[in-house]
């Protein structure tokens, strides 16, 4: 658990050759707990990178959750977008870091709006 300008979040890390899991809790937006699992297909070069750039990941999260409004994201094509949202935001935070992307999919595991 963390504090940073106003942000509480709980993220939980389990990263296999396929899998990263985090859970994050914001009680001042519309998502007030999400848990997201994002894979990547074969290649475990992106499941690394994800480790080594945790931190910036998990603010790449945040800042997504941050700018979502409860109208946009109370709907399943709302949700839908969110998540290529945040798989798009991973992507160009990993290629940034470290010259590829990779995420292919990110999954809602838990999703909790206020």
């Amino acid at each position: 658990s963390c504090s940073n300008g106003g942000y509480s979040a709980t993220m939980r890390s389990r990263l296999s050759t396929a899998l990263a899991v985090w859970s994050v809790e914001k009680t001042l937006w519309p998502v007030s707990a999400a848990s997201i699992a994002a894979s990547s297909r074969g290649n475990p070069k992106v499941i690394e990178a994800v480790k080594a750039n945790e931190p910036a990941m998990r603010s790449i999260v945040l800042q997504v959750l941050a700018e979502q409004d409860y109208a946009a994201v109370s709907t399943p094509v709302g949700k839908k977008a969110l998540l290529l949202r945040l798989r798009d935001a991973m992507n160009a935070e990993l290629r940034t870091k470290v010259g590829f992307g990779g995420i292919d999919n990110v999954y809602f595991t838990a999703f909790v709006l206020q």
